[in-house]
């Protein structure tokens, strides 16, 4: 079974947030990221609102308080039954076909495909407002509606050039593979981002545009192609007769808490004829 985190008890209160300020150093660089992250904390604890159990409070510095959102994030997300089901479907993947063989993330789709998953291969577009390039995760669609993305390496996505010790623990709290609704990964992507801005900063290097959090937004909630197909490249899947190997196919777009990405809707008829 997935290990879940463990969840906070107590809530954070003014005391915790004035010793966050109080870490921030006085130079104009860190002032800003500070300022941004200690935004986000406030945010955070503030959005969670009465859930029953209150959360920790604290905190010693701004590294911890991420570490401890972040864990919180996962915590909630681990009380996701179906969310914990899927994982365990795409650990027991991985293991069977192994992280490391040509095209994995199709064959984990296939192999979720035929347990009874409405799986898909989803190929982020190139948006060139961001420059972001093409990014390949599977997603599964349940019967309720519901989206769940899903990552075998997620942590790979966020690494950086000579990381500090405390992003670099922050890193690996992240599980190896990740399962979670799209409101789940975007909080993952606003903590992430914004202690890489801080570890990247103080090794005094600018921040790459692949690092921002508009480019790793792109990835999972701009415009996207969505594939059902299992087929490797080269061979012919022999589970559709029609001849097209693009059932399923479609351009799609998220929006998440007031951000959207851009993309459109397609039938399966105007794909074909786009010849994709």
């Amino acid at each position: 079974m997935p290990v879940k985190y463990k969840k906070a008890t107590a809530p954070l209160d003014e005391t915790a947030r004035e010793r966050l300020w109080a870490t921030v150093p006085l130079d104009q660089t860190a002032t800003e990221t500070s300022t941004e992250l200690a935004e986000l904390v406030d945010s955070f604890y503030e959005g969670r609102g009465d859930e029953g159990d209150n959360w920790v409070i604290g905190f010693r510095s701004a590294a911890r308080d991420c570490r401890e959102m972040l864990d919180a994030v996962m915590s909630d997300s681990g009380e996701d039954l179906m969310g914990e089901r899927i994982r365990v479907a795409v650990e027991d993947a991985v293991k069977a076909i192994g992280s490391g063989t040509d095209e994995v993330k199709r064959r984990v789709m296939g192999w979720l495909r035929e347990r009874g998953y409405d799986a898909g291969l989803c190929k982020s577009q190139r948006d060139q407002t961001t420059r972001t390039n093409n990014h390949d995760y599977i997603d599964i669609l349940t019967h309720n509606g519901a989206r769940y993305i899903i990552e075998i390496n997620l942590s790979s996505e966020f690494e950086i050039a000579r990381p500090t010790q405390k992003y670099s623990t922050l890193l690996k709290s992240i599980p190896k593979v990740f399962v979670a609704k799209p409101e789940v990964l975007k909080k993952v992507i606003d903590i992430m981002c914004v202690v890489a801005k801080e570890s990247i900063k103080s090794a005094g290097m600018h921040i790459p545009p692949w690092r921002t959090k508009g480019y790793m937004y792109e990835k999972w909630f701009g415009m996207y192609e969505r594939d059902i197909t299992k087929k490797m490249e080269g061979t012919r899947d022999e589970s559709w007769s029609a001849g097209f190997f693009i059932n399923g196919g479609r351009f799609c777009r998220m929006e998440i808490d007031g951000w959207r990405g851009r993309g459109r809707r397609d039938g399966k008829l105007a794909v074909a004829f786009r010849g994709v």
